[in-house]
């Protein structure tokens, strides 16, 4: 949350492997669209080679394309109710990029009745965050936020939600993935 609005984020990845970040935000517990806008910077982690948004636009499929610079790893937005779609470049250079050892992790049962679990074999000491969103990005449960120690972990996710679709976000130093999990 900055200041009175809340800022939602989606983010995946196309077969061109740049990221896309869908982006908004809404003044604090608003359930309607009031005009709100935030001056936002966005921090990516690294230097890409290229980052742009598209802004939809009525009765339009490709929408309004604005480029960005990058300063200290930094993307300087003005978000919006509508959603908009930031586009960032992998980072490709080798001097820039650190290599660290994959991430490995399992949700199952998904779908499940009432309690997913999370098995995390974890490369490195680091801190990560796990939380739940619901589908219009309302933060539902934080499952860790903290420093994990190397090796495997279990987490258990849905004992307190109700039946729906969410989605888990699972972020640390060397990984960041948002997974859907269904409630039935």
């Amino acid at each position: 949350m900055v200041d009175e609005n809340e800022v939602y984020c989606f983010e995946f990845v196309n077969d061109s492997a740049e990221h896309i970040f869908a982006l908004w935000t809404r003044t604090k517990n608003s359930k309607t669209d009031n005009g709100t806008t935030l001056h936002y910077s966005f921090d990516i982690g690294y230097q890409p080679e290229y980052a742009y948004s598209v802004l939809p636009k009525n009765k339009s499929y490709t929408g309004e394309k604005v480029e960005h610079e990058i300063q200290n790893n930094s993307i300087e937005l003005t978000l919006t109710e509508t959603p908009q779609f930031l586009v960032v470049a992998e980072n490709k250079t080798s001097s820039i990029k650190n290599i660290t050892p994959a991430i490995h992790y399992r949700i199952y049962p998904n779908p499940a009745k009432n309690n997913i679990h999370i098995s995390l074999l974890n490369p490195q000491t680091q801190k990560i965050k796990i939380a739940v969103y619901s589908v219009v990005g309302k933060l539902e449960k934080i499952v860790v936020d903290g420093c994990v120690r190397q090796g495997p972990h279990s987490f258990n996710v849905g004992e307190t939600l109700t039946r729906g679709i969410y989605f888990v976000k699972l972020q640390g130093e060397t990984f960041n993935f948002t997974e859907k999990i269904i409630i039935q």
